[in-house]
């Protein structure tokens, strides 16, 4: 990393969001919904197909257990329960006979992605999210995230993720895309309406919280995610403990105020940070900086 030699993870401030993390060695994890982007976890719950297609999919896998030469196994269920039924009694049966039960079917399907919808707007309540990116002297970002060059960026080691708790929680490196991340496919749909195959709610809001739109590639991000217990009551913010030796540098944006300025390099030179002033000045695509 630029002006200290070391691959550093850093965080956009404002002064007062500084000097909260250099005294009380802590950095906000806030909850995902009120996260400054909008579009945040908006777009991870669609589906590619019609109500149409997914009866015409159902019918046809039923079919197919029915009438296959070799019985297919499945997990018992009521579902398994109603195949085994048809299946001995599969000469028998009227032709169409699903067609006649066309809307049962396909509300069956609204019904229960009706309802994992609601336990994942449920879940997002339990769902915090912590942005760093590996970019200290983004002109944007100091606009948008450092109080418009009067707050700070505060450098942590690149290993500073790896220290968090990991039991339920994880971090990466976000993937900029605006390709549509789709809840799930037409054939797992018709699986789990069928009662043959659960759906990992989790493992699809770790691929949601670790993509964003390529309109927001220059932030270059990683992610830390933390979800806490259902049973807890939400809240907007959580806290994660910060050891004093994973605080590497201080970035001082030139338009903060003297008496923040003085308190912030107290502070980071009490902890042995690196720290540099902005001089409000462009260098070589990004801001530039001098060491005090």
């Amino acid at each position: 990393m630029y002006q200290t030699g070391k691959h550093l993870l850093l965080k956009y401030v404002t002064a007062d969001g500084a000097i909260d993390i250099l005294t009380n060695l802590r950095l906000k994890v806030t909850q995902v919904c009120k996260l400054d982007d909008d579009e945040e976890m908006q777009y991870g719950f669609e589906i590619a197909f019609t109500d149409s297609d997914f009866f015409k999919a159902f019918k046809n896998e039923t079919y197919r257990l029915i009438y296959s030469r070799k019985e297919i196994p499945i997990k018992p269920s009521l579902m398994a329960d109603q195949v085994k039924d048809w299946r001995i009694k599969r000469h028998e049966l009227p032709k169409g006979m699903f067609d006649d039960n066309e809307q049962m079917v396909k509300e069956t399907h609204r019904k229960n992605f009706k309802i994992l919808k609601e336990e994942w707007e449920e879940n997002k309540k339990h769902l915090f999210v912590l942005s760093l990116t590996e970019s200290f002297d983004n002109k944007r970002m100091w606009e948008e995230y450092a109080n418009k060059n009067a707050g700070a960026v505060i450098g942590f080691s690149g290993s500073l993720l790896s220290t968090f708790p990991s039991l339920s929680n994880y971090y990466g490196r976000v993937k900029y895309t605006d390709d549509i991340l789709y809840f799930i496919t037409l054939d797992k749909w018709v699986l789990f309406c069928s009662d043959r195959e659960a759906v990992d709610l989790n493992a699809h809001f770790k691929k949601c919280v670790l993509r964003k739109k390529t309109k927001w590639a220059h932030q270059k991000e990683w992610r830390y995610v933390k979800a806490d217990s259902l049973n807890q009551l939400p809240t907007e913010h959580v806290y994660e403990p910060v050891q004093l030796k994973y605080i590497e540098a201080v970035y001082i944006g030139h338009l903060m105020k003297d008496c923040d300025k003085e308190k912030i390099i107290e502070l980071a030179k009490g902890i042995n940070a690196c720290v540099f002033l902005s001089t409000g000045k462009d260098s070589s695509g990004g801001m530039d900086f001098t060491s005090l």
